[in-house]
């Protein structure tokens, strides 16, 4: 039961990042413009910033690798968690 929430919750994230990723591309300014992309920035900023602190923008031209590397560490910190219970 509790690997499954867990499964569920990485699984909310990830989503929630890859919907962040393509509003990015789709819209501008990552869709700050509209309640809906205001609503996924407010979700997912508090687990993509301290990211960002050790990756800054500027020292990759521009791109930004912090959703890369969240789910990067996500998915192992989810496979360390299920094999431990």
């Amino acid at each position: 039961m509790i690997v499954l929430i867990i499964n569920l919750a990485v699984r909310v994230i990830e989503a929630l990042i890859f919907i962040r990723i393509i509003l990015s591309w789709i819209m501008p300014r990552g869709g700050q413009n509209s309640d809906f992309g205001r609503f996924i920035n407010d979700l997912t900023e508090p687990l993509l910033a301290p990211f960002r602190v050790v990756l800054p923008l500027g020292n990759m031209g521009g791109l930004d690798l912090s959703p890369i590397i969240l789910l990067f560490i996500l998915d192992i910190v989810r496979n360390f968690v299920v094999r431990m219970l």
